[in-house]
């Protein structure tokens, strides 16, 4: 009886101290993962599951990440100073075309700030798939709220959910717009085309008065180098706009992103439509974009 005891204390001691080693083993990994919406992170693993893997990120503490987004995962080493890899990013500033959005999301606890001649726009990845922002001009009107919510289908398509509100501010305190809209996208953060489709309203003093669909249609084309070719347009059909036919704005233009920070420039011209009529604007587009 003695001798069994003793083996089966010994078993015992051998398995905890092998479950403690590989629980520790566990802990002191550190991964890469990249989504399928091109998001990417780089942490400590914490634990894993049928569902979700869980890491310790440097920057934004602890993330869970459901297996089912996740494209690629690969073990890294830190460098001699304990450092671990930078993350890369396929492209910072794919979530947005000139003005319009669409299903791509910005990584959690990242800011994408926008800056043209007279306006700003600032988005912040509240999580890795909702975003949330800020658009005005420089004299704070009209301020316009937004939301989105992007849901990655597989490693091609991505779709989207959101919604724009917005108030005149302090020079027409009573008006007020909303734009709901919903938006798919088919390809990867560097090449792209994207379909978006909303319904628009304007009030002023809690009346309605306006009210149109909006269509929209983008592209972004970069291959594997640090410009793109970016198209993007903003369009309301002639079937919801019967006294203007179909009207807006058409912008093809390029944008080139920095080689060691986190910017890029954009440059395009614009394209007016007046019932059905191209007709070339005079001004150009440009935009400063920052990521902190």
């Amino acid at each position: 009886m003695k001798i069994f005891q003793y083996l089966l204390f010994v078993a015992l001691f051998a398995f905890s101290t092998q479950t403690f080693a590989q629980e520790k083993s566990g802990r002191s990994k550190y991964y890469s993962i990249k989504t399928a919406n091109g998001t990417a992170h780089i942490g400590k693993l914490i634990s894993q599951d049928e569902e979700k893997i869980i890491l310790d990120t440097e920057k934004m503490g602890e993330v869970s990440i459901p297996k089912y987004v996740i494209e690629e995962m690969e073990e890294v080493k830190k460098d001699k100073k304990g450092n671990l890899p930078e993350i890369k990013q396929d492209n910072e500033f794919a979530t947005r075309y000139f003005y319009t959005t669409n299903g791509f999301s910005i990584p959690q606890g990242d800011v994408h700030a926008t800056f043209s001649g007279i306006s700003f726009d600032v988005q912040v990845g509240v999580t890795d798939r909702i975003t949330a922002g800020i658009q005005s001009s420089y004299y704070g009107v009209p301020i316009i709220g937004t939301i989105k919510y992007s849901i990655p289908f597989n490693e091609k398509v991505n779709f989207a959910v959101g919604a724009l509100l917005g108030t005149g501010s302090w020079v027409l305190p009573d008006f007020s717009l909303a734009l709901p809209f919903a938006a798919v996208t088919y390809g990867d953060r560097r090449n792209n085309v994207n379909f978006s489709v909303g319904y628009g309203a304007t009030f002023m003093g809690g009346e309605g008065v306006a009210d149109n669909m909006l269509i929209s249609f983008g592209a972004a084309l970069s291959g594997k180098t640090r410009f793109s070719l970016i198209f993007d347009s903003m369009l309301v059909p002639g079937f919801t706009n019967e006294n203007l036919g179909t009207s807006g704005l058409i912008i093809p233009g390029f944008k080139l992103r920095s080689r060691k920070k986190a910017r890029a420039f954009q440059f395009g011209f614009g394209v007016g439509v007046f019932d059905g009529i191209l007709v070339p604007l005079p001004l150009p587009f440009f935009r400063y974009l920052q990521k902190f």
